[in-house]
Order: structure tokens, then C-alpha cells, then sequence
């Protein structure tokens, strides 16, 4: 009996067809994540920053009171640093001291770095030109509340662990893992654990490659050995293989 083989293309069109998505999750800590596949888009919680706060170590004070006069001598009033704000509002010729990540308090809008100020005492003098809202970073610069974070489908990093935690993601949910069956098959196969080869045997090469190919988190690799020519042996270890396998592979 003859047999036609089927075409590349054709072949490859029907394992295509026949492909049916696993649509099973699991919920995950992010830090647990890494290298799992994104079940659900995932959208910020919340505006990156919450607050306006301050890009530099400077000082805080209201432009257009240096507009009228570029060499008034704002009252420095306080202090803000990030996790210790500064809640008095700052009046028109006030000023703040303010560090990297602090909030921006009420009435001022514009930070100026300390190199280019001038202190004396409880003043600070403004040495350099200026533009309004300079060194700060507005509610919502580096992630929008409802902006997406991590798309559905997207194989997890590192980097998108950090932007997860930024936005309020604690948890999220992820594919189950696919299970891949790998076996070798052929009557001259053996194993690279053994030391001893007749004349004819080769080392099986391919199944430790592929192996290795599949040593993904997103994966349960099933390691089913060598199988020898034989329609009976080949039909039970493919059975067993299908019965608790999302993907067998055979070479």
C-alpha cells in the first residue's frame, strides 16, 4: 500500500488548526510571576506618581513671585522630604527646602536645584533663570490611573514585576502550565547515561536538546524516554503521553 505524504505547508496548517488554547489560571503573587504568561490585561490601580513631588534637591517657591522680581529674597519656612511632607501653605514669598520624591506643598509651583540659589540664613536668593513647574514631576508622569500596565498574553520580567508593585498590583493571574511530553523514538537510540555502545547505537541527541529548549517556568516538561520501533510499545507510550500532556513531542 502506498502512501502520499502530505505537503509542508499543508501539514503545518492542520497542526495549526488542531491547536486549542488552555484557558486554565491560577492566581500568583507577582514577585512569584516571573517567566509565567499574563492571563489578563492589567491596568494601574493608581497615578504614578499619586502626588506632585519634587525631581530634584532644591528649593520650592511660587514663579510668578520671581517673575515680578528675580531677586526677592524668599523666607525659607521649612523642610519637605519624601515620607515626611511639609502641610503649612507656602504664602507668595516663602519658600520650601525640599529633597528628591518630596510632595510639593500648597502655593508653590516651580524647584529650583541648590547650586543655582544663593542662602542667607533663613533666605534663599535665586541665581539663575527659571520656568514655571521646572523639576517637578506632575500626578500621573509615569503611569496613568487605568493605563495598561502588562497586556494579556505578555511573558512576565522583571521589569514588569517592578511596574505591577508601583501600580497597586499585589496579585494577579496567570496560565496554568502547559504540559509537554518528550519522547524519542528508534531501535538505535540509547541513552547518554550509558557507557556501553554496541556497534550501530547512537546517542539520543535530540531529546536532551529539546529538553533544554523547553526548560521555561511556564512549562511541566515530561522527560518519557527512548521507545524501539515497535507499533504495540509506540502506540501505549503515545497514549500515556496524550492522556495527561497538552503537547507531545516526538523525534
Amino acid at each position: 500500500m502506498s502512501i502520499t505524504p502530505t505537503k509542508l505547508e499543508i501539514a503545518r496548517d492542520l497542526l495549526k488548526d488542531s491547536i486549542l488554547e488552555k484557558d486554565e489560571k491560577i492566581q500568583s503573587l507577582i514577585h512569584k510571576a516571573n517567566e509565567r504568561i499574563n492571563y489578563k490585561t492589567i491596568k494601574s490601580m493608581l497615578n504614578l506618581p499619586s502626588t506632585a513631588n519634587s525631581a530634584v534637591d532644591g528649593y520650592g517657591i511660587l514663579h510668578h513671585t520671581y517673575i515680578n522680581n528675580p531677586k526677592t529674597e524668599f523666607e525659607v519656612i521649612g523642610v519637605a522630604k519624601a515620607g515626611h511632607p511639609f502641610k503649612k501653605k507656602i504664602l507668595p514669598h516663602q519658600a520650601i527646602e525640599i529633597y528628591t520624591g518630596a510632595i510639593m506643598p500648597e502655593g508653590i509651583d516651580t524647584i529650583v536645584m541648590h547650586e543655582k540659589c544663593k542662602r542667607l540664613k533663613n533666605k534663599v536668593i535665586i541665581n539663575d533663570k527659571i520656568k514655571q513647574n521646572q523639576n517637578m514631576r506632575p500626578i500621573g508622569e509615569n503611569l496613568k490611573k487605568g493605563e495598561i500596565v502588562v497586556k494579556k498574553g505578555k511573558l512576565i520580567n522583571a521589569a514588569d514585576i517592578g511596574q505591577l508593585a508601583a501600580s497597586g498590583n499585589n496579585k494577579i493571574d496567570i496560565y496554568e502550565k502547559l504540559n509537554v511530553s518528550v519522547i524519542s523514538t528508534g531501535d538505535e537510540l540509547i541513552s547518554t547515561e550509558m557507557d556501553n555502545r554496541l556497534k550501530g547505537q547512537i546517542y539520543d541527541s535530540n531529546k536532551p536538546m529539546l529538553l533544554s529548549l523547553l526548560d521555561h517556568k511556564f512549562l511541566n516538561i515530561h522527560d518519557l524516554g527512548i521507545v524501539k520501533d515497535n507499533r504495540n510499545e509506540l502506540a501505549k507510550k503515545f497514549a500515556d503521553a496524550l492522556s495527561k500532556s497538552d503537547v507531545v513531542i516526538s523525534s
